[in-house]
C-alpha cells in the first residue's frame, strides 16, 4: 500500500522514537477499495504529550488532546494522530463517559464501529486485521466489531453510518447488524440534528441509495414523520433510481407526500436556509405544466434552482412527462434569451413612476408586463409594454 510521504514520515518518526504507529480506519478501507483517500489518521502507542515531543519541529494542534488526538502538519498535510485508547460506558448514547489510554493496538481496534473501519496498516508489517474487515470488504458486508447491540447502544450515530456505508459502497448490512439497527433506531433521538443531516445527505446521494435504503424506512421515520406507508417508501426508492444524485432533488422526493410540512421538517432538522428554500421551491412548483415554451418561461420566472435540477425531480416524480421535450424548449429559451424575469423587461420602475404609478402599483404593473411577454401577448419593448398598460387602464 503506497502511502503519501508525510504519512510515511510520521510513522517512521514515531517508530524511531520507540513507539508503535499505524495508519487506521477509513484510509485503510478506501485504499483496499481503490477509492480516493482524503484524510489519513494514525493510531499510536505514544501518549499525546509524547506525540507533541516527537513532532516538536512541526506545527501541532491540540485537536482533541483530552481524548488522545493531536493534529500534526507535515508538508501542509494534516494528520490526526491518536493514542491507543479504550472507551467506557456511553450514558447519552453518543459520547463515552471517559477514555483510557492503552498500550495495545487490538484494544484500540476493538472500540471501533465496523470491521471495515477497524483495520490498521504499517508499511513494514502490512495489514493488521483483528476482526475480519478485509474479508467483509471482499464479501461486501457492513458488520459491527463484536456485538452490534452494544455498538449501537454506545453510539446511536453508528446506525446512520451503517446505512451510509451501505449506500455509498453498495455493501449489504450483515443480518445481525441490520436487526440490531432496526431495533435500536429510536436512539437516533439522542443524535444532534447537525450530525443527522450530515449523514442523511450522504445516504440519500449515495451511488447505491435505492438498494441500501429498501429495508430501513423506520430509521428515517424517527426524524421525518409521515413515513408510515411501506408501499410509498418502495415507490420513493424507484424514483431515486430515475433521478440524479442531487441532494435537493432527493430531499424533495423524500418529502413529496408532505409538501405542506416540508419547510417545518427541514427547519426542525436544522438544514441551512439555502437547502430549505431550494427544496420547498421545487415542491411548490411540482405541478407546473411543461408542455410549451410559455409553460417553461412561467416556471423559470419562479424557479430558484437550476432547470436541470428541477427536471431531474420531475422526471422521477412524473415519469410520463417528456423531459426531452421540456429540455429542448428550455434550451431554445436560453438561446433566444427570452424574458423570464421582471429584471429582463424593457421597462422598469423609473419608467412607470414617470407614467404616474407609485408604490404597489409599480410591482403589479411590472408583473402584468412580464406575464404578457411570457405569454407572447406583447413584445418586450418599452413602447409595447407601456401601450399594454395603457390599454388595461393601469396608467
Amino acid at each position: 500500500m503506497d502511502l503519501p510521504a508525510p504519512v510515511l514520515q510520521a510513522v517512521r518518526m514515531l517508530n524511531d522514537s520507540g513507539f508503535e504507529a499505524y495508519v487506521i480506519g477509513g484510509a485503510v478501507r478506501n485504499r483496499i477499495l481503490n477509492n480516493p483517500v482524503h484524510d489519513y489518521d494514525l493510531t499510536t502507542s505514544a501518549l499525546p504529550g509524547q506525540v507533541k515531543q516527537v513532532f516538536s519541529r512541526y506545527r501541532t494542534i491540540d485537536t482533541g488532546i483530552r481524548h488522545g488526538t493531536v493534529t500534526v502538519i507535515i508538508s501542509r498535510m494534516h494528520l490526526e494522530i491518536t493514542t491507543y485508547r479504550t472507551e467506557t460506558s456511553y450514558r447519552d448514547h453518543r459520547h463515552p463517559d471517559a477514555v483510557a489510554f492503552t498500550s495495545l493496538l487490538r484494544d484500540d481496534c476493538a472500540r471501533r464501529d465496523f470491521t471495515i473501519n477497524a483495520m490498521a496498516y504499517h508499511p513494514d508489517e502490512g495489514l493488521i486485521d483483528y476482526f475480519g474487515g478485509y474479508d467483509d470488504i471482499r464479501s461486501r458486508i457492513i458488520r459491527t466489531v463484536n456485538d452490534p447491540r452494544q455498538r449501537f447502544e454506545e453510539d446511536a450515530l453508528r446506525i446512520l453510518r451503517a446505512v451510509r456505508f451501505a449506500s455509498e459502497l453498495g455493501f449489504d448490512i450483515e443480518k445481525q447488524t441490520a436487526q440490531a439497527l432496526l431495533e435500536q433506531c429510536g436512539d437516533l433521538q439522542y443524535v444532534s440534528k447537525e450530525r443527522i443531516i450530515q449523514e442523511l445527505g450522504r445516504i440519500l446521494t449515495g451511488a447505491c441509495a435505492p438498494d441500501a435504503l429498501k429495508d430501513f424506512r423506520c430509521v428515517f421515520a424517527v426524524f421525518i414523520g409521515g413515513l408510515t406507508d411501506e408501499e410509498q417508501w418502495q415507490h420513493l426508492l424507484r424514483q431515486y433510481s430515475r433521478c440524479s444524485r442531487n441532494l435537493n432533488v432527493r430531499l424533495a422526493l423524500l418529502l413529496n407526500s408532505q409538501k405542506e410540512n416540508a419547510e417545518r421538517i427541514l427547519h426542525d432538522l436544522k438544514y441551512p436556509n439555502e437547502i430549505t428554500d431550494a427544496v420547498c421551491n421545487i415542491l411548490a412548483l411540482s405541478g407546473m405544466p411543461l408542455s410549451s415554451r410559455t409553460d417553461i418561461r412561467k416556471l423559470l420566472s419562479r424557479l430558484k434552482v437550476p432547470f436541470e435540477t428541477y427536471l431531474s425531480y420531475r422526471s422521477a416524480a412524473d415519469p410520463d412527462i417528456s423531459t426531452a421535450e421540456a429540455l429542448s424548449l428550455y434550451r431554445r429559451i436560453e438561446e433566444d434569451r427570452d424574458c423570464v424575469s421582471i429584471r429582463g423587461l424593457a421597462v422598469d420602475g423609473n419608467d412607470l413612476r414617470e407614467a404616474g404609478l407609485q408604490g404597489k402599483q409599480i410591482g403589479s404593473a411590472l408583473q402584468t408586463c412580464l406575464n404578457a411577454v411570457m405569454e407572447d401577448r406583447a413584445e418586450n419593448t418599452k413602447d409595447a409594454l407601456l401601450k399594454l398598460l395603457k390599454d388595461q387602464n393601469m396608467i
